[in-house]
């Protein structure tokens, strides 16, 4: 290591030493402390109310560009039946937050087409909402009525 780089860490670790956000953890200088000001990870918070951490708080107050929110079941349907009016969908909640969805579509435009072009057809169907973000993760299942 050359005398400059020992320098330039020996001042950072030194800043670091005297910076109150750091903790003193043995002869480590690395841990930040946390403030108040920073939303706690416990339920319930130390107040007696109950608080949300702060990226489940954005995550449920944030507004997509176009101007909705969370999507719905019946919304996902309805992108769905434009494309394939015949189908049968089912929607489940994968994570509490209406964007991670499980999706089974049963519907007769699935037939003589292989995986690949089903789920092709459900992307194209809800392209919309991919797009703009209402909807971050499928788990796709597409078969015929005879496939039951």
């Amino acid at each position: 290591m050359t005398r400059n780089a020992r320098d330039g860490r020996e001042r950072r670790d030194m800043r670091e030493r005297r910076d109150p956000k750091f903790e003193v953890l043995g002869s480590k200088f690395r841990k930040p402390r946390t403030s108040n000001l920073e939303p706690s990870l416990g339920y319930p918070a130390s107040s007696g109310e109950s608080e949300l951490p702060l990226g489940l708080a954005l995550r449920y107050s944030y507004r997509h560009e176009s101007g909705e929110g969370m999507i719905t079941p019946d919304v996902l349907t309805e992108y769905l039946r434009r494309m394939m009016p015949d189908a049968a969908v089912t929607v489940s909640d994968r994570t509490g937050t209406m964007d991670h969805l499980k999706v089974v579509v049963i519907s007769a435009a699935f037939a003589g087409k292989n995986l690949l072009d089903r789920h092709r057809l459900i992307y194209q169907a809800l392209d919309g909402p991919l797009k703009d973000g209402r909807i971050h993760a499928l788990e796709l299942t597409a078969r015929t009525s005879d496939e039951l």
